[in-house]
C-alpha cells in the first residue's frame, strides 16, 4: 500500500478543488493562510504533466517538507526556488540529516528510508525544474544549455548523496490459497448475512462481487470503483471494460468530486478467465435487484432501477441513491475482511498481487520450451494489466521463480531423491 503523507504537522495547507473538471490544488501556509508561490507554480506545471491528481497530491505533499525544514532554519525556500538557485552542499546535509531524525518524538511516526529517498527524490526534480525557469546564466544563449544541465546534474548528484540505501523488494507479495479460501468463505454473502444479521443484502453481494472482481482480473481498487453499467457484460459483451477517467470525454463527472478514483493503467477489455465464474450473475443480480429506488408513478409508489448519468456500478450502502461508492468505505471494506477472515495482510493490491503472480507462474514453463510463445502471452500480460513495458512485470516474474526454486529445493529433501553430483 502507498505511504501517504500528511502535511499539516508540517505546517503545509493543500486543499483540493475542482476547476472545471480538473482537481487542482491550492497551497497555502497553515496559519496565515498565504499562497506559497514556489509550489502554486509547481503545482500548475505538474498538474499540466500528470493526468493523476492523486501524483500531483503526493508530490506536493513531499515538496511541504522542504518547505517545513526550511521554517525551521530560516531559509527561504519560496526564494531560491523562483531565482533557480541551489540549496548549498550543508544546507543539502542539513536536510537529509532533519528527514531521518523525523519521528523522534512522540508526535510524528518515523519516515521510512524508502519514504526519505522519495522525498529527495521528488526535491531534486523540483529544484531542477525551477532552475530550466529562473536561473540567470552569464554566458551566450548558445553555451546557455551546456552550463544547465551541468548545474542540473551537480543539483541531481547532491540530493542524491543523501539517499539512504534502501533493499529493493525482490518479488511481488502474495496471497496463499488458504488465505484465497479463507477470504472467499468469509465474503460469499450467504455466510456473511448468517453472521451480521446488520448487514443487508445489497451489502453482502456488492462487497462478495468487488472481491471477485479483484481476484478474477487482477483489478485496482480505483479500477473497480471506477466501473459504470456500460463498462460490464452484457447481451452483446462477454467482457468487463476498463476505461481511464481521461476517455471518458470532457463532460465526465464524479460525485465523489476531489476523491474520485482515478484509474493509472491503460484502457482495455478483459473477457472471464474463468468458465463456472459467478461474476456475471452477480452483476446481474446486483444490477437487477437492489440498484433500485421507490419513486411516485401516477399516484402510486413502485420501484425504478436506478441508471442515472453516470450510472457506477459498484454503490455506497444506500443503494436507492445511487451514490458511487467511496475510496474510504472500500478500504473499510478491506479492514473488515482482515479481521473476519484472519488474513491479517490482506489489502486490495495483495489480491491483484495474487492474479498476476499466478498468471506468470502459469506461462514460466514457455519459456525453455517455445520462446516466440513465452514472449506473446507475456505481452498479453502486459495488456492485462494496463502497463506500458513488460518492466511491470518483473516482480511477478521473481515471484514465480522462487516459487520454482521452492519446489525444486523440495523434491530435493525428498528421501527417496538422491543428488548424484553430491553422493
Amino acid at each position: 500500500m502507498s505511504n501517504q503523507l500528511d502535511s499539516s504537522p508540517l505546517g503545509i495547507r493543500i486543499v483540493p478543488i475542482i476547476i472545471g473538471n480538473k482537481v487542482r490544488f491550492v497551497i497555502q501556509d497553515n496559519k496565515t493562510l498565504e499562497p506559497l508561490v514556489a509550489l502554486s507554480i509547481y503545482e500548475s506545471y505538474l498538474s499540466k504533466k500528470h493526468h493523476s491528481h492523486n501524483t500531483v497530491s503526493h508530490a506536493l505533499h513531499k515538496l511541504s517538507f522542504l518547505i517545513a525544514w526550511g521554517k525551521t532554519y530560516g531559509i527561504n525556500i519560496d526564494s531560491i526556488l523562483l531565482s533557480g538557485e541551489m540549496l548549498e552542499p550543508r544546507q543539502v546535509n542539513s536536510f537529509g540529516a532533519w528527514l531521518s531524525q523525523r519521528g523522534n518524538t512522540q508526535s510524528e511516526a518515523p519516515l521510512e528510508p524508502a519514504t526519505i529517498n522519495a522525498i529527495l527524490i521528488r526535491t531534486s526534480q523540483a529544484f531542477r525544474w525551477f532552475a530550466d525557469q529562473y536561473v540567470s546564466l552569464s554566458c551566450r544563449a548558445s553555451e546557455r544549455e551546456i552550463h544547465l544541465n551541468l548545474y542540473k546534474s551537480a543539483i541531481k548528484d547532491r540530493f542524491s548523496d543523501q539517499q539512504l540505501k534502501v533493499r529493493k523488494k525482490a518479488k511481488a507479495d502474495d496471497l496463499t490459497e488458504e488465505e484465497i479460501s479463507k477470504i472467499e468463505q468469509y465474503l460469499k454473502p450467504e455466510n456473511r448475512l448468517k453472521n451480521n444479521s446488520k448487514l443487508s443484502e445489497a451489502q453482502a453481494l456488492r462487497d462478495y462481487l468487488i472481491w471477485r472482481l479483484v481476484i478474477e482480473f487482477g483489478l485496482r481498487e480505483g479500477e473497480v470503483l471506477a466501473l459504470r453499467l456500460e463498462d460490464c457484460p452484457h447481451q452483446h459483451q462477454n467482457y468487463i471494460k476498463i476505461v481511464r477517467i481521461e476517455e471518458r470525454g470532457a463532460n465526465y463527472i464524479d460525485p465523489r468530486g476531489v476523491h474520485a478514483p482515478r484509474p493509472k493503467t491503460l484502457s482495455r477489455e478483459l473477457g472471464f478467465i474463468l468458465k463456472n465464474s459467478p461474476i456475471p450473475k452477480l452483476i446481474s443480480d446486483y444490477t437487477t435487484k437492489y440498484r433500485r429506488r421507490k419513486v411516485l408513478e401516477h399516484g402510486k409508489k413502485v420501484f425504478k432501477h436506478i441508471v442515472d448519468m453516470p450510472a457506477f456500478l459498484i454503490l455506497s450502502h444506500q443503494h436507492d441513491k445511487g451514490i458511487p461508492l467511496s475510496t474510504s468505505s472500500i478500504q473499510d471494506l478491506a479492514a473488515d475482511i482482515r479481521k473476519g477472515s484472519g488474513v491479517e495482510n490482506f489489502h486490495w493490491h495483495l489480491g491483484r498481487h495474487a492474479f498476476f503472480n499466478r498468471a506468470y507462474a502459469s506461462i514460466i514453463d514457455f519459456k525453455e520450451k517455445d520462446s516466440e510463445l513465452h514472449a506473446d502471452r507475456l505481452r498479453d500480460l502486459v495488456y492485462w494489466g494496463g502497463w506500458e513495458s513488460e518492466q511491470s512485470l518483473q516482480l511477478y516474474i521473481n515471484r514465480a521463480r522462487s516459487q520454482r526454486a521452492q519446489t525444486t529445493l523440495c523434491f530435493y529433501q525428498k528421501e527417496t531423491s538422491e543428488w548424484e553430483a553430491l553422493k
